[in-house]
């Protein structure tokens, strides 16, 4: 809990304010990217409070003359980008989901300065996991074995609760949703359309980040039914909200390289003695920060779904935006459609895309090229059975 942290914040504040006035600052104006689930608009409603006015007002005025701390919205579009942001040297502090958090430390060497504690309903926590539901009046979904051949609704690939966990969470109980489902939908940060649809029918289940039913739609949770829930705890803290897979640290805000030591201090102090009472933590649906928590576990996650990659040129990113079929890996034994037959095979299915989506259907198939090969000895007791493989297709 934040609180335990108050006597360090209070020593680090005394220690990075000189008392012979105010500092010089390197620039005037330090630009925050920023992203959440959900749209443009309500991500600058929940968080500007947080990263321009109180930023501004703790840390700017520190300054002669005072910094100003803005907030920009990235990744919700293809036109502005995280990635492409920072290397036009237009982002010094990014805020973003955990799966984001080890794309930016693993491109650009960004470095996690605080983790939020979101606050619903009175509760607290640091961490989430990935929350699998269907709609409880539909009678062909009562297990997790019952998924096979479904459609799912999942988020955008950089979305730890809406895609990353969900997907490596079936996958070790033996469910690949690109093997196993009928359709694939992403619904990139649209949760809301994405709950509509399971509600309508229009798909037969979804994976969202744990909390966010709790506190977006709480009137609609007595129609879902939730699958495999698990009891757990982070670091000691019983976890409080309803989850099917392990848990990972929440979103964090990082901070470029370059940015003075003494800078990253200042607005690690602020947000720490940020706590739920304030207005721009209410805002924010926050109970404030804690000290950055390993996002170890995410980017094993995201390597093993080849989101990152190492190349001769170090570890890149796959840009969810130049088309999610780069991001589609196919098990072993099996091989990833051609692209423009993937294109086709909703429709052929008879399983049509929603509109401003997009949809896989059956994009990794057995590889036909892996053949059984059986050798008989005819006058001994051994047979050997083997497989030839000629290619993946």
């Amino acid at each position: 809990m934040t609180r335990f942290h108050t006597p360090f914040v209070v020593l680090l504040f005394a220690f990075t304010v000189p008392s012979n006035g105010l500092l010089k600052p390197d620039k005037e104006v330090y630009t925050i990217g920023g992203w959440n689930g959900g749209t443009i608009d309500l991500f600058k409603t929940q968080y500007k409070k947080v990263f321009e006015s109180y930023l501004s007002q703790e840390v700017g005025t520190l300054y002669d003359p005072p910094i100003k701390f803005q907030l920009t919205p990235v990744d919700f579009e293809i036109n502005a980008t995280a990635t492409s942001l920072i290397k036009q040297n237009m982002l010094d502090f990014v805020f973003h989901s955990p799966g984001g958090v080890t794309c930016l430390e693993a491109m650009f060497d960004f470095q996690p300065i605080v983790t939020q504690r979101q606050l619903v309903s009175g509760k607290e926590a640091g961490v989430f996991g990935s929350l699998i539901y269907s709609l409880l009046s539909n009678p062909k979904i009562t297990t997790l074995e019952d998924l096979r051949g479904k459609r799912v609704a999942v988020g955008q690939p950089l979305a730890s609760g809406s895609y990353q966990q969900g997907w490596n969470y079936l996958n070790k109980k033996g469910i690949n949703i690109f093997v196993d489902s009928s359709q694939i939908i992403f619904y990139q940060s649209d949760y809301a359309r994405q709950l509509s649809d399971v509600l309508s029918g229009a798909v037969d289940y979804a994976m969202v980040k744990s909390s966010w039913l709790e506190s977006n739609a709480p009137n609609d949770m007595a129609k879902l039914r939730f699958h495999n829930l698990a009891n757990l705890s982070f670091q000691g803290e019983p976890y409080q909200f309803l989850t099917t897979s392990q848990l990972v640290p929440n979103s964090g805000l990082t901070a470029h390289p370059s940015i003075p030591k003494l800078l990253r201090s200042q607005v690690f102090a602020a947000l720490m003695n940020l706590n739920r009472t304030n207005p721009a933590a209410k805002a924010a649906k926050l109970a404030g920060f804690t000290f950055a928590y390993s996002y170890e576990s995410v980017r094993s996650m995201e390597e093993q779904l080849g989101i990152i990659q190492t190349t001769s040129s170090g570890k890149i990113c796959l840009d969810q935006f130049a088309g999610l079929y780069q991001l589609l890996s196919c098990p072993s034994g099996y091989y990833k459609v051609d692209e423009d037959q993937l294109a086709t095979a909703c429709d052929q299915a008879g399983l049509p895309c929603p509109s401003g989506l997009t949809c896989f259907c059956r994009p990794c198939r057995v590889d036909e090229h892996i053949n059984p090969v059986w050798f008989w000895v005819v006058l001994g007791v051994c047979v050997v059975v083997g497989y030839i493989s000629f290619g993946s297709g």
